[in-house]
């Protein structure tokens, strides 16, 4: 009994510890060198691009829905945002995991709305959790982003060190967030990247 409750402490002590969304990994397929291989072929400046075609697809929403009735604006709102959960927005990279998902939240509100990964969606759509999040050296890039993008809505760039689904162990990666528009909401996503600094990845924003 007593051995029972030493475990249990010691996991709720572990969970609380960190907020980490890829902390616990099942078996991994892939190395962190097959990952970094696959993104040689792109840059940053595809990444921006691509999450600016969200951020773009958002605007769009948002101003056909700013004239509708509340009720059917927060539909069209839930109707988009089921699109990332069920893996049907045409933003996408092929070959999963072998893609930087793109991801709508509210920083005010510190949540994320939608997540193509539905083990990790519970976690991440509770208010508060942007500011709890901390990538494997324990920084809090989320708040660092939210705070930036206040000031350069047009988009920022941080590194962060985080699991990727199915490697083998954390990454190096940019975090890239962009402020939709006229809206409380915000598209990130993500670079693997071994070479890129945080300084060159922002000079993409401005290409």
């Amino acid at each position: 009994m007593r051995g029972l409750l030493i475990t249990i402490v010691l996991v709720s002590i572990i969970s609380l510890a960190t907020y980490s969304v890829h902390a616990q990994q099942p078996k991994a397929k892939y190395t962190e060198k097959q990952i970094y291989e696959f993104f040689e072929q792109y840059s940053p400046r595809d990444v921006v691009e691509y999450v600016q075609a969200a951020v773009d697809h958002f605007a769009k929403i948002a101003h056909v829905a700013k004239n509708l009735p509340k009720e059917e604006e927060e539909k069209m709102f839930l109707e988009a945002l089921d699109s990332f959960n069920q893996k049907r927005l045409k933003f996408r990279w092929e070959n999963f995991p072998f893609l930087p998902y793109v991801v709508p939240q509210r920083c005010d509100e510190g949540r994320v709305l939608a997540h193509p990964n539905p083990d990790f969606f519970p976690m991440m759509s509770k208010k508060g959790f942007l500011k709890r999040y901390k990538d494997m050296d324990g920084r809090k890039v989320g708040t660092e982003l939210c705070e930036r993008i206040r000031v350069t809505p047009e988009g920022a760039w941080t590194i962060q060190y985080q699991w990727w689904p199915d490697t083998d162990k954390p990454l190096k990666m940019g975090l890239l967030f962009i402020q939709v528009p006229n809206t409380p909401y915000q598209i990130h996503s993500f670079f693997p990247t071994k070479t890129y600094t945080e300084g060159e990845l922002n000079q993409t924003l401005r290409q």
